[in-house]
């Protein structure tokens, strides 16, 4: 895993996150402690009281984890990204959380859609109204 992440990245790291896993010390140090650029900062984020950056990868694994369960279709790609758009804009647009006071995060910075009702069917529709206003704006006047 740590050896295709590598082989991905523009640039070298500063630092790896992870939460702990033994295993991972012997990969992160085969792939990324060379005497090639400064040493990258080994961070295990262990935390059982909320500390840490491990329980909010975990929470979203967990959520992407329990969908997944039951997701039928999900055999390439494309239909793979679908299904993690819709859980992106789930979790920022629709789905409050504990933590931001029973708000989404697009509510916390600023983005409140006045969703009401069936939620996920008014924001598909105010997409819509905003994509079809965009064509609109931007359509080419007509020469006559």
């Amino acid at each position: 895993m740590f050896k295709d992440a590598k082989n991905l990245m523009a640039t070298r790291p500063l630092a790896l996150v992870h939460d702990g896993l033994q295993s991972y010390n012997e990969a992160i140090t085969r792939e990324f402690y060379t005497n090639h650029g400064p040493r990258i900062e080994n961070v295990r984020s262990v935390g059982s009281s909320g500390e840490g950056l491990n329980q909010m990868a975990e929470r979203v694994n967990n959520t992407i984890r329990d969908r997944e369960k039951t997701f039928r279709g999900m055999d390439n790609d494309k239909s793979a990204q679908v299904m993690a758009d819709g859980m992106k804009i789930n979790y920022n647009f629709l789905r409050p959380h504990m933590g931001l006071d029973g708000k989404t995060p697009a509510q916390v910075a600023g983005l409140d859609l006045d969703l009401d009702g069936i939620r996920w069917k008014e924001l598909i529709k105010q997409a819509t109204l905003k994509s079809e206003n965009k064509v609109l704006r931007d359509r080419p006047l007509s020469q006559s």
